[in-house]
């Protein structure tokens, strides 16, 4: 495993090697944090060394976190104010229900690209957003671009398998919320006004990959070198119960389908329920998870009462 970027080029050696002004940035990287006092460098500093021919800008969405990676972010910022802007909430967002934050960070980026990562998150290879962003560029088809991901067990430093699929993806499969590594996304700016209907869904990334499907496919860049994602206690996806992602995923694809009926996208709206039908039956099995099909189905007017 290759260990964290403990020194990261100054901002001078970062603006050098871009062809046009900085101003201008054609990558967005979007970071969102809470709490990530002991991860927040690492994730940064992962940015800083991407080695580009374009320039990009680093916004960071700190949730009002309350053990010190403000103060990091603020000393961060200050080394390279030209390249860190930097969010900070007075009140938790996610506290509050706000699950998708799109119209917290997305809205601020002025890149015709976006790339995520999770304040626990890092990435190791130079070469990513420039691998990622050739491959955009000369495929107008495609919309995403994703690498693979290896979990990190924070107390023992042990890699772990993580699931999500390591395979290009079609329109229909992004729109149908298929997994992928959330940290490792790189997708056009289409999406100018984020539903929102969709910010409460438990699984934000789900509902970006299915709107995101409406405008192309997605692309497995087996390139890169794996990011790497920690796996640790205040983790707020790796640490849930089986039972607590499969009764999240429920939720979003419920929220999705109700979406794609207003939107009269109907055909959309069957795909979700058609994921409700099988994550319902894996939870609760065959008769309860039907029971709980019917009720749903009814509440979004497909069976009558």
């Amino acid at each position: 495993m290759t260990d964290p970027i403990s020194v990261p080029p100054a901002e001078s050696a970062v603006l050098a090697q871009w062809s046009s002004d900085a101003l201008t940035p054609l990558v967005s990287i979007c970071c969102t944090t809470f709490n990530h006092g002991e991860f927040i460098r690492d994730a940064v500093h992962g940015f800083l060394i991407q080695k580009t021919s374009f320039p990009f800008e680093i916004i960071v969405h700190d949730d009002a976190s309350t053990d010190g990676t403000t103060e990091i972010l603020e000393e961060l910022r200050s080394i390279y104010p030209r390249l860190i802007r930097l969010v900070v909430q007075d009140e938790n967002q996610w506290s509050k229900g706000c699950r998708l934050l799109a119209n917290h960070v997305f809205t601020l980026a002025r890149g015709k690209y976006i790339a995520v990562c999770d304040g626990d998150d890092f990435w190791v290879d130079p070469r990513k957003l420039q691998l990622q962003v050739d491959f955009l560029e000369t495929n107008q088809d495609f919309v995403l671009c994703f690498t693979d991901s290896q979990g990190v067990i924070e107390d023992t430093q042990e890699v772990t398998q993580l699931t999500a699929r390591r395979q290009d993806l079609s329109s229909l499969e992004l729109q149908s919320t298929t997994s992928l590594f959330t940290s490792s996304a790189c997708f056009r700016n289409e999406i100018k006004i984020w539903p929102d209907q969709l910010t409460r869904a438990p699984y934000g990334d789900l509902v970006m990959w299915s709107l995101l499907g409406d405008f192309g496919k997605g692309k497995f860049i087996s390139e890169a070198q794996p990011i790497r994602q920690r796996v640790h206690p205040a983790g707020v996806h790796s640490m849930q119960s089986k039972n607590d992602q499969v009764a999240n995923a429920v939720i979003t694809n419920a929220l999705l389908a109700a979406y794609r009926l207003e939107e009269r996208e109907s055909a959309l709206a069957l795909l979700h329920v058609q994921n409700i039908i099988l994550l319902s039956i894996k939870l609760y099995g065959l008769r309860l998870g039907t029971s709980m099909l019917y009720r749903a189905l009814r509440k979004l007017r497909l069976v009558k009462a």
